[in-house]
C-alpha cells in the first residue's frame, strides 16, 4: 500500500523532543490577562518576554499569530535563549501538547518590520543563535521574510535571513522556513563556529541569495560543524552555487528528504554544493526537478579538494536538468564516493556520475543508472518504471504528491535490485514513505521500497508492559498469518483489534492472508472497580473515597475518615475483616470492595461527692454516652439544706435536680448547708467493731437509742438503711456483706444530733 508524502504529519523518525520540561511558559499576542506567562489567559504578549522569563529546559508554548521582533528595527531579531524548547502551533486553549496543530494554528516569526511587502527594510535575520551550548529546539513555526543584505567582504560572513547560528546546538523541527534572503551566503540559515544543527520534518522553500560570485546556499550555508536533516522538503530555493544547501561542514547527514525545484542560477549544484572537508551521507532521499546552470544538477562536489568519504544509499535522482551539455547529475571524488542501491535515471545530463579522475572512479554497486556504469557492480541500465514521473524539460519544478509518484511499478528493474548489506538498516531502514526497506527478502534500489512480492504486517503496542504480541513481520504474498497477544498486566482487559486505526475484530486472535501491508493494534482498556465507602454507625464520621477507580499496580488511592464529636475510631474493615487502623490510608484497587470505617460511641463517667458528707445523699452518677442528657439529684438529710452543684470550685447549678448534657468526664460536688439554729453536735459515744470487717459489724450506743442508721458509700450514695427496734442500743448488721470492698460511712441519727463513723469493708 503506497502512501502520499505529506510534511508535518509523521515523516520524522527522530526521537521527538520531550515536552515534559521544568515549566511551561505561555505566549499569546492576544492574551488579555496578567501577562505573566503562567497560562493562556495570562500569557506574555511579546515572545521575547517569554524568552527572558524562562529558565534552562523550560518549554515556551506560542499561540498562533504573527510575531515580529519587538524593537521593530532592521537590526532586531529573535535571540533564542539557551536550552529552551520553543513550540508554536497552538490555538491558545490547549491543555495537552498532543492537541497542537501546527498547520491549523499557524505561528509566524516575521521579519517584515518596516513597510509591509518591502523587503529592504526587513530585519537582517529572523532568529539568532549565539553560543547555545545546551540544545535549543524551535518547533512548529513559519519563519519568513528575513533580508540579510551586506555588501563587501563582510557580507560573506553575514548571511542567514531566517537563522544565524554561531557556536550553537539547535534543533529546527516541524517548521516552514520561507522567503528569506541573504546577499551572499545562506538565504535561510547561515552557520559557523562548529555549530550542530538538526532539521527534522521541515519545509524550506522560496529562500535565496544574491548573484555575488561568493554566493552559496539558497537555503543553508554551513562553514563548519554538523548538519543533520530528516524527513524534510527543500524546494524552490536558489543561489549561484548550491540551490538548496552549500556546506563545508565535516558532517552532512540527510535521510528521507526531498530536494525539488531548487536552482543553481549561475554555476553548479542545483540542490547541494559540497565543499572542502565535508563528509556527506545521504539516505532514502529523492532529488527531482532541480536545475544547474552548468553541472551537478542534483549534487556538486569540489572533487579537487575534497578528500573525505561520501555515501549515497537508496536515493532516487530523476528529472534533474543541467544546462551545460557536459553536465552531470552527481559529482563524485573518485573511489571515496560510494553510490549504493540508487536510481539515477531520466535526467538531462551527459552522464549520471562524474569522477575527477577517469582512472579511479566512484564505487557503484547495485544501482539503476541510465546508460550503465562499466566499472560498477550489479548495475542495470533498464528503465526503473516510475509510476508517475514528471518531465525533465520542465525543470526546475517542485515535487507535488498529487501529480507525481516516483515509486516503482511491478515491472521495475529496481525491484530487489539492491543489496541489504550495503546499507545501515538499523538506522536507515525505512524508505521515503516510511515503509521497511527490505520486503520479500531483498532491498529495492531507489528511495521507495516496492510493495510487491512481500508485505509487512506490523503490530503496534502502545505499552509493551501490558501484553506480548505475535504475528508481526514481512510475509510473502498471500501467506497465512496468525495475530495474537498474551496479556501481562492483570489490570487491563482486551477490547478489540484495529487496523490502520479502524476497528478490525473483537476476536482475541485471528488469521489473515498477507495480500497487503497491515498495521494492527490491540486495544486494551484498564479495569475499573467500584469502591463503596461507609461509616458504621453512619452518623459517626465524614468518610471519603467512594468512587470508580482505574486499576493500576503503581497507583495508590487515598481513603479518609474524620470522626465527629462523641465518636471514637476503631478500624477499617473489608468484608468484615480488619484492614487498617489509621484514619487515612493509601491502597491500590484490584476489585470491587465495600470499605467500612467503624466507630464506637464515647462514654464519660459522672461522679458525685456530698459536701459535707453527712449533709445528704445523691443519685445520678455512672457512665453515660457523650452528648446524652442526664439528671443528678441531691437530697439533704435532716438538719441540712441543699446549696449548689460545683464542678471543681465553680458553681454550675443551684437546682437540687440538675439536668445537663454530658460532653466530658465530670466530678461533681453536692454542696449542703446546716439549717441555722439546729445544733447537730455529737454528744454520744458509739463503738463499732470489728473494723475493718467483712460486712458484719456491731454498734453500741451506750444508753441512748438512735432514731435511724444509714450506710452510704464513698460517693455519698445510700446503700442501706438499718431497721431499728424501739430503745435499741446495740445494733448488729450484715447489710454490707454483698457490697463491694472499700470505705463506707455509718451515720447514726439521735434526737439531739448525729454521729458518723468510718467503716472499712473487706468483703
Amino acid at each position: 500500500m503506497r502512501h502520499a508524502i505529506s510534511f508535518f504529519v509523521g515523516l520524522s523518525l527522530l526521537t521527538t523532543t520531550s515536552v515534559f520540561s521544568q515549566s511551561v511558559i505561555y505566549v499569546d499576542a492576544n492574551a488579555s490577562g496578567k501577562n505573566d506567562g503562567t497560562s493562556w489567559t495570562d500569557a506574555y504578549t511579546v515572545l521575547e518576554d517569554g524568552f527572558t522569563n524562562s529558565q534552562l529546559e523550560d518549554s515556551i508554548w506560542v499561540a498562533s499569530g504573527t510575531y515580529k521582533p519587538k524593537d521593530g528595527k532592521s537590526s532586531s531579531n529573535f535571540s533564542l535563549p539557551n536550552g529552551r524548547l520553543i513550540f508554536g502551533g497552538f490555538a491558545g486553549t490547549e491543555t495537552e501538547f498532543s492537541q497542537r496543530d501546527v498547520q491549523k494554528n499557524r505561528t509566524y516569526l516575521d521579519a517584515d518590520v518596516g513597510t509591509v511587502g518591502q523587503t529592504t527594510d526587513n530585519c537582517k535575520m529572523v532568529v539568532s543563535c549565539y553560543k547555545l551550548n545546551v540544545e535549543t529546539t524551535i518547533d512548529g513555526f513559519f519563519i519568513q521574510n528575513g533580508y540579510s543584505y551586506t555588501v563587501g567582504s563582510t557580507g560573506i560572513t553575514s548571511g542567514g535571513g531566517a537563522f544565524r547560528i554561531l557556536d550553537s546546538k539547535v534543533t529546527i523541527r516541524n517548521c516552514t522556513v520561507r522567503y528569506n534572503y541573504a546577499y551572499v551566503r545562506g538565504g535561510a540559515i547561515y552557520s559557523q563556529d562548529a555549530s550542530s544543527i538538526i532539521i527534522d520534518n521541515c519545509d524550506f522553500y522560496g529562500n535565496s541569495t544574491g548573484t555575488n560570485t561568493q554566493s552559496l546556499g539558497g537555503a543553508i550555508y554551513m562553514s563548519s560543524g554538523s548538519l543533520k536533516i530528516y524527513g524534510s522538503h527543500f524546494h524552490e530555493n536558489e543561489s549561484r552555487k548550491g540551490g538548496a544547501i552549500a556546506t563545508y561542514s565535516p558532517v552532512l547527514l540527510i535521510d528521507r528528504t526531498i530536494f525539488s525545484g531548487n536552482e543553481s542560477t549561475n554555476s553548479y549544484g542545483g540542490a547541494i554544493y559540497i565543499g572542502d572537508e565535508c563528509n556527506s551521507n545521504i539516505y532514502n532521499s529523492l532529488f527531482v526537478g532541480n536545475y544547474a546552470e552548468t553541472t551537478g544538477s542534483a549534487i556538486y562536489m569540489n572533487s579537487v579538494y575534497n578528500g573525505d568519504y561520501h555515501y549515497y544509499v537508496n536515493n532516487t535522482f530523476t528529472n534533474n536538468y543541467s544546462k551545460s551539455a557536459s553536465g552531470y547529475t552527481v559529482y563524485a571524488n573518485e573511489n571515496r564516493t560510494n553510490v549504493r542501491n540508487c536510481i539515477i535515471y531520466g535526467n538531462r545530463d551527459k552522464a549520471p556520475l562524474n569522477a575527477f579522475s577517469t582512472v579511479i572512479e566512484p564505487v557503484v554497486k547495485n544501482c539503476v543508472l541510465e546508460g550503465g556504469y562499466a566499472k560498477g557492480t550489479d548495475v542495470t541500465s533498464n528503465d526503473p518504471s516510475f509510476v508517475k514521473p514528471g518531465t525533465t524539460a520542465d525543470a526546475p519544478f517542485t515535487y507535488d504528491a498529487t501529480k507525481h509518484d516516483y515509486s516503482i511499478d511491478k515491472n521495475s528493474s529496481a525491484i530487489n535490485a539492491g543489496d541489504s548489506l550495503l546499507t545501515n538498516l538499523k538506522n536507515y531502514g525505512l524508505d521515503l514513505l516510511l515503509n521497511d526497506r527490505v520486503q520479500g527478502g531483498q532491498i529495492d534500489a531507489g528511495a521507495f521500497e516496492s510493495p510487491y512480492e512481500s508485505y509487512k504486517v506490523s503490530i503496534n503496542v502502545e505499552d509493551t508492559s501490558v501484553a506480548n504480541v505475535s504475528g508481526a513481520g514481512n510475509y510473502s504474498k498471500d501467506a497465512k498469518v496468525t495475530i495474537a497477544y498474551v496479556l501481562k498486566d492483570d489490570c487491563m482487559h482486551f477490547k478489540h483489534w484495529t487496523e490502520s486505526d479502524t476497528l478490525y475484530t473483537t476476536d482475541s486472535s485471528f488469521s489473515i492472508n498477507a495480500n497487503r501491508n497491515f498495521s494492527f493494534k490491540p486495544i486494551f482498556e484498564r479495569n475499573r472497580y467500584d469502591v463503596i465507602v461507609k461509616t458504621n454507625p453512619p452518623e459517626a464520621a465524614i468518610t471519603t473515597g467512594s468512587g470508580n477507580y482505574p486499576c493500576h499496580p503503581d497507583s495508590a488511592y487515598t481513603f479518609n475518615t474524620t470522626p465527629k464529636k462523641c465518636y471514637n475510631f476503631i478500624n477499617w474493615t473489608i468484608n468484615g475483616n480488619e484492614f487498617d487502623t489509621e484514619l487515612s490510608f493509601n491502597a491500590t484497587i484490584g476489585s470491587d470492595v465495600e470499605l467500612v470505617a467503624n466507630y464506637s460511641r464515647t462514654f464519660y463517667q459522672v461522679t458525685i461527692t456530698p459536701n459535707p458528707f453527712p449533709g445528704g445523699t445523691s443519685s445520678g452518677s455512672g457512665y453515660f454516652a457523650c452528648d446524652s442528657t442526664i439528671t443528678v439529684k441531691a437530697t439533704p438529710r435532716s438538719g441540712y439544706t441543699f446549696d449548689s452543684w460545683k464542678l471543681g470550685s465553680t458553681v454550675i447549678s443551684r437546682d437540687a435536680n440538675f439536668t445537663f448534657k454530658i460532653i466530658q468526664p465530670m466530678g461533681l460536688t453536692a454542696e449542703f448547708k446546716k439549717v441555722v439554729g439546729i445544733e447537730n453536735v455529737n454528744q454520744h459515744t458509739v463503738t463499732l467493731y470489728p473494723n475493718p470487717g467483712s460486712g458484719n459489724f456491731t454498734l453500741n450506743t451506750g444508753n441512748v437509742s438512735p432514731t435511724q442508721v444509714v450506710i452510704t458509700n464513698h460517693l455519698g450514695q445510700e446503700v442501706a438503711n438499718v431497721p431499728l427496734e424501739k430503745n435499741q442500743t446495740q445494733i448488729t448488721s450484715s447489710h454490707l456483706t454483698t457490697e463491694e470492698s472499700g470505705l463506707y460511712f455509718i451515720t447514726l441519727f439521735f434526737d439531739d444530733g448525729e454521729t458518723t463513723l468510718r467503716y472499712m469493708n473487706c468483703h
